[in-house]
């Protein structure tokens, strides 16, 4: 799901409900998860940014654009399972 709008709107305040709601029918964290593009905006949802979910960590002399390592791909496989669409 992806919820659009002004700064301001209430983004935030509805995704925290739904994310609330969701978890406390079936009673289980992991049923959904808050991901947002920025720090802040994951802040926000109490979620997390895109890249942390990816396992993708970019330090100043590592970055090689479209790459994942084994291992990294492995873990976003595992963490993506409890993704639904």
């Amino acid at each position: 799901m992806v919820i659009n709008g002004a700064g301001g709107s209430g983004k935030s305040v509805v995704i925290n409900a739904i994310v609330t709601a969701l978890r406390k029918m079936f009673d289980s964290d992991d049923v959904v998860r808050a991901v947002a593009p920025t720090g802040t905006a994951a802040f926000n949802v109490h979620g997390q940014t895109f890249y942390h979910l990816l396992g993708n960590r970019v330090t100043r002399n590592s970055y090689i654009p479209n790459t994942m390592s084994a291992s990294k791909r492995k873990n976003w496989s595992r963490n993506s399972r409890h993704c639904s669409h």
